[in-house]
């Protein structure tokens, strides 16, 4: 039996995934913030888009590839970043990298990743992108960036959706931490996890190594966490921005806007893209789901700026629907950190392939030969009668 046929679909790989990692591991991927409402709140609102097929259309070569800052990607999805992603898998972020590089989609890298940034930046190359988390100490911010550029990122993400640390029930009960605590209860739950255990002693535990060189190595464990998350939280002001803006040398994009206002501003400090945003559900709870908030942005500033969308996406049926309200460009984080979990390194792959082969099967049932044509003329009218 093939990979395709036991896992043929995200779903499925998420609970492969569930059982492959801790309870501590598991609900730091997938939890949310406050009561989780956002986290589910995102997909039933992806869920809710339907879609009206055209026919006599000829689709027998499907172009899913989409041009974005310059480069044809091959689908028009990325790997999400996901930060501290080596507790979830040890040595996901290289294996997601080589997998994008592979798939011809973009990686996204966080700051408060568990690789190292040139190690990334070798694999990648272009195509991996490298998210900022812009830290309070600005010759810190001014060294990530340059060691961004000389590692050959090809693009830079501002996330600014972060302005305090997020309220996560799940970790708070669980006593989260990067390494885990030693305790009985994660020594048992690691212990119920024997795959992830293992290649987390081949691997090492899981720590910061993209901002190692800025933690004093004389602080013990709990003193560096606390320095990372007096960093790299706090609001962005225009200032801010601008240095940013000036400092690094190729396309930049804000990440976490959800106000037509805010999509405005960020245009005219000199952002090349956007990612509708909220964090996949990790920072308030009361936001709105981002394809709701997609087509005021678009609205707002599509034609002077790239606007892309993520959390919740998980097929490429999602993508499309994306596509469809406006963005030119997808991403999606947790749907890739399943299929890690799930399979290991082979998992990179297999996910890549079921993306692909979700599209080409939306696109062709929609009569939709190239994916850059998918616009809002396939979206069906909501009614009274929709479920």
């Amino acid at each position: 039996m093939t990979l395709m046929q036991r896992y043929p679909s995200v779903a499925d790989l998420e609970r492969r995934a569930r059982r492959r990692i801790p309870r501590f591991a598991w609900d730091y991927l997938v939890g949310g913030s406050g009561q989780e409402r956002l986290v589910a709140r995102n997909r039933e609102a992806f869920d809710r888009v339907l879609m009206t097929p055209r026919f006599f259309v000829d689709i027998a070569d499907t172009d899913l590839s989409m041009e974005v800052f310059g480069t044809r990607y091959a689908m028009p999805v990325g790997v999400a970043p996901i930060g501290q992603a080596g507790l979830v898998w040890p040595g996901v972020e290289a294996m997601l990298a080589r997998a994008a590089k592979k798939a011809g989609i973009p990686y996204v890298l966080s700051t408060v990743s568990t690789a190292v940034m040139e190690e990334i930046g070798a694999i990648g190359g272009g195509h991996a992108w490298f998210q900022l988390y812009p830290p309070a100490d600005r010759a810190i911010e001014r060294d990530l960036i340059a060691r961004a550029q000389a590692s050959g990122f090809g693009a830079m993400i501002v996330t600014i959706d972060v302005p305090v640390q997020a309220r996560r029930l799940r970790d708070i009960r669980n006593g989260f931490s990067v390494p885990p605590r030693i305790n009985w209860l994660n020594f048992v739950q690691a212990a119920l996890a024997p795959a992830w255990s293992v290649a987390t002693l081949r691997h090492g535990l899981p720590y910061f190594r993209t901002v190692e060189p800025y933690v004093d190595d004389k602080a013990d464990m709990k003193e560096s966490v606390k320095f990372l998350g007096c960093q790299f939280t706090g609001p962005m002001s225009r200032e801010h921005f601008g240095e940013i803006r000036r400092q690094w040398q190729g396309p930049l994009i804000v990440k976490g806007i959800q106000h037509p206002d805010d999509a405005r501003l960020v245009v005219d400090l000199g952002a090349d893209g956007i990612i509708v945003s909220n964090h996949g559900g990790r920072q308030l709870d009361g936001e709105r789901a981002t394809i709701d908030v997609l087509p005021e942005i678009v609205e707002a500033v599509g034609d002077k700026t790239t606007v892309m969308v993520d959390s919740g996406i998980r097929t490429g049926l999602d993508v499309v629907r994306g596509l469809a309200h406006g963005a030119r460009f997808t991403f999606s984080g947790r749907s890739f950190m399943f299929a890690i979990a799930a399979l290991g390194e082979a998992g990179g792959d297999h996910v890549m392939e079921i993306f692909r082969q979700e599209l080409l099967h939306v696109l062709g049932e929609l009569g939709c030969p190239r994916a850059a044509d998918m616009d809002a003329a396939w979206l069906t009218a909501p009614s009274s009668g929709d479920t």
